[in-house]
């Protein structure tokens, strides 16, 4: 497989969340999925599961050889490497990695939707995705990014920029 373009979405909330996304990317980098962009940390409300603290998120833009299966077991060995643990559905992680896009690849299987479901249902997501790729017009969308963002219904999340630097 060619270097393929991949957005990733990370998010924390245990612990040190900025260490915590950035031990990920490390691990991410050293199994050849190389970081080529990378958004401004946002802190976020947590959505669904609400009786847990705040989230860091933020986005990337990466290449990778791997194909979007095998992007996807490193991304689960990664996080269980890390200690994650799901004892609550959509509730606290010390690490979440979520595959956005990847190019321009359309896949709907048990374990595996790109591109993600929910991504234009999140400004957490959405906002970081804007300050690296605004104008991305995603596959199966007409809508760009920054258009996505002036039309999305999420009024839970609140994210706002965290003056950290990236």
């Amino acid at each position: 497989m060619n270097n393929e373009k991949v957005v990733l979405a990370f998010g924390s909330n245990i612990g040190d969340r900025e260490e915590n996304i950035r031990t990920a990317l490390k691990f991410l980098d050293a199994n050849g999925v190389k970081l080529e962009k990378f958004s401004s940390f946002y802190e976020s409300n947590p959505v669904d599961y609400k009786k847990q603290p705040e989230f860091l998120n933020c986005v990337g833009l990466f290449k990778t050889k791997l194909t979007p299966f095998k992007l996807l077991r490193l991304i689960k060995q990664i996080e269980k490497r890390m200690g994650r643990e799901n004892n609550i559905e959509k509730g606290p992680r010390n690490i979440d990695i979520d595959i956005i896009f990847f190019g321009r690849v359309c896949t709907y299987t048990f374990n595996l939707q790109i591109p993600h479901p929910s991504y234009n249902k999140r400004l957490f997501v959405l906002m970081p995705l804007a300050e690296i790729l605004p104008d991305l017009k995603p596959v199966n969308n007409e809508l760009s990014i920054k258009e996505l963002i002036e039309i999305c219904e999420d009024k839970e999340s609140k994210p706002h920029k965290l003056e950290i630097h990236t």
